[in-house]
């Protein structure tokens, strides 16, 4: 085994208290910072709006419906619904820009 090409041993911690997930992991040490903060992002990023509820918000934006939702709510979208929701929404923007 030379420098380049270690095992490593991660340990990602979870939003339970006292717990981690733990990870075997062969590879240089930058790889392992990189794996490490993608497994670390990936487990923050556990949330995510129920997607029955995601979907109703996106028909009712499409629809030009008004949408009756708290603005908590929009914290309980994971990244990807968010990015979803955020080009959605510009889109409807430009049409609506083009379209007056």
């Amino acid at each position: 085994m030379t420098l380049s090409n270690m095992n490593h041993q991660l340990r990602v911690p979870t939003p339970e208290p006292f717990s981690f997930i733990e990870f075997q992991f062969e590879g240089t040490p930058e790889e392992a910072i990189d794996e490490y903060r993608r497994l670390t992002a990936a487990v923050k990023d556990n949330k995510e709006m129920p997607v029955k509820q995601f979907n109703e918000i996106l028909d009712l934006m499409i629809a030009r419906e008004p949408i009756q939702m708290d603005p908590g709510e929009l914290e309980t979208m994971s990244s990807a619904q968010r990015y979803v929701f955020d080009q959605v929404r510009k889109s409807i923007g430009r049409i609506k820009y083009k379209n007056n």
